[in-house]
């Protein structure tokens, strides 16, 4: 049995049920840091006690058959809309060689020269007809808690020291979540 945070259930119920099933997963991946991705058998029960609330409905087997349906055995990152066998039961919207790479690491340059120079094509369905390089701020926060296994204000700590060190730039926008990217690419921005 697996012990349920109920933290990430109240991060599930608050969002509603409009949440996506890979919005839903990342939630519970960012609670659960004792290794790789989330145990199969604790998304099963997550599901079971989200359904339970009398605050929130959920289709256990609709919820748990999605994710089921789009599990894949490859080690390689291959889109979005999969999700990844890690072995030992565990799944992750992650690839295993993201896991490998990435695992336990904070630092944003990190991750922004992983996806630059070993999965471009996460970038490009990142930014499917937007302009410009980078990852959404908020989505590289995400990234830093699920592969890094560190809470939300660790990985917001890391990118602002990053930006601060001048070794990320932030694009100036109008919302909080604006792209971060390396600074080499700042003239890629321009074009």
């Amino acid at each position: 049995m697996v012990e349920i945070d109920e933290d990430a259930v109240d991060v599930i119920v608050h969002e509603g049920s409009a949440m996506s099933v890979r919005d839903m997963l990342t939630v519970l991946e960012r609670y659960h840091r004792d290794g790789p991705g989330i145990p199969l058998a604790a998304v099963e029960e997550y599901a079971v006690e989200l359904d339970d609330r009398p605050d929130y409905r959920l289709d256990v087997d609709g919820f748990v058959g999605d994710v089921r349906e789009r599990l894949t055995a490859d080690e390689e990152w291959v889109g979005t809309d999969r999700f990844y066998e890690l072995g030992d039961g565990r799944i992750s919207q992650y690839s295993a060689t993201w896991h490998a790479e990435l695992g336990g690491e904070t630092d944003p340059v990190r991750y922004l020269r992983f996806f630059r120079e070993v999965a471009p094509e996460y970038l490009e369905e990142l930014q499917e007809g937007g302009q410009g390089v980078g990852v959404p701020k908020d989505t590289l926060t995400k990234m830093i808690e699920v592969l890094g296994r560190v809470d939300r204000d660790v990985a917001v700590g890391a990118i602002e020291e990053a930006y601060e060190d001048d070794r990320i730039g932030e694009k100036p926008d109008q919302h909080p979540q604006a792209d971060v990217y390396l600074p080499e690419e700042a003239d890629e921005r321009e074009v």
